[in-house]
């Protein structure tokens, strides 16, 4: 219900001194639409040049009763539209289309060798060992144990290729006939830390 006028900002309410209410948001527009939730019904508007109180109201409603007793529904009933089907027709596609994957960085891991083919990169593995245990690993410094007891985690010889354990959160696959670790490439450009197994990575591990 839309109660005011046109061509005023308020309007005194009879009965109470000094009370006065604000008509029109917009001193040029009074009317412009009815937003609604959903479909309705609804009966003529009428816009009557007057503010009238609630008994003017009620007397105005009960007046327009014939009015209301004919209104018109919707073409289809509810039933006709729920059980009405929409035919749907096939066309072509004619455009040109293409088809662009992602690009993927894959690699193939192989588990640390116990000693070379060579015994001469043994003997340079194991110098290059003690070198960085005593340039680094002396007091105040302290390193792990796997790193002070083993040569091959500093560098090593290429061992058995790594193919049943996972890696950075993923098992091996197949990939171009060969079994390896893949990962999208702006994953790990794009990102500084990866979620993997419920912990942090940082993405720069991968490679």
């Amino acid at each position: 219900l839309i109660r005011g006028g046109v061509n005023v900002d308020s309007f005194d309410q009879p009965g109470i001194e000094g009370a006065q209410w604000p008509q029109c948001l917009f001193s040029d527009v009074f009317f412009n639409a009815l937003e609604l939730p959903r479909d309705i019904l609804i009966s003529p508007i009428s816009m009557i040049p007057k503010t009238m109180q609630v008994y003017e109201l009620q007397k105005y409603f009960y007046r327009s009763l014939e009015l209301l007793e004919f209104r018109n529904g919707p073409v289809l009933t509810n039933a006709e539209r729920l059980n009405a089907v929409n035919q749907v027709s096939k066309e072509s596609f004619t455009k040109t289309q293409i088809l662009i994957s992602p690009p993927v960085a894959f690699q193939q891991r192989a588990l640390a060798a116990d000693s070379c083919s060579f015994k001469l990169a043994d003997k340079w593995i194991r110098n290059l060992h003690d070198q960085a245990v005593l340039s680094r690993c002396q007091y105040p410094n302290e390193c792990e144990s796997d790193v002070l007891d083993s040569p091959s985690s500093i560098v090593s010889c290429v061992g058995d290729m790594q193919e049943s354990t996972p890696f950075f959160g993923k098992q091996s696959q197949a990939f171009d006939g060969m079994m390896g670790y893949a990962e999208f490439l702006y994953t790990l450009t794009d990102n500084t830390f990866l979620s993997r197994e419920g912990s942090f990575v940082q993405a720069e591990e991968f490679l």
